[in-house]
């Protein structure tokens, strides 16, 4: 016999940002099929990635590449008053401007 994997109601709820309590609902209204073992649910793994397909469509559906066309016509960004195209000539940041070492959060000031 094949294992069956089964997530419990918090797991579900967790992934979906949801309430355990909203996921009991659904549960009793038949929209999510569980099993009930004593006074608890279990989701069976097939069940939990039939409530991911559509998520995973629309994500599929938003990675869309652009077309050449749209990517040749998207427009320079200008400065406002010349209408030369903005260039960042810049290779140094200013010493003034705080850094954040990334680890411990806290913000040092470069001299």
């Amino acid at each position: 016999m094949k294992e069956i994997k089964f997530y419990t109601t918090n797991e579900v709820a967790k992934l979906f940002r949801l309430t355990t309590q909203a996921i009991r609902q659904t549960i009793e209204r038949g929209e999510i099929k569980a099993v009930k073992i004593g006074s608890v649910y279990r989701i069976p793994e097939q069940e939990v990635k039939r409530l991911l397909q559509p998520i995973a469509d629309l994500l599929e559906e938003n990675e869309a590449p652009e077309s050449p066309e749209t990517i040749a016509t998207a427009p320079e960004p200008v400065t406002p008053d010349t209408d030369e195209p903005i260039t960042d000539n810049t290779t140094e940041k200013p010493s003034s401007l705080p850094e954040w070492d990334g680890i411990s959060g806290i913000e040092t000031k470069t001299e």
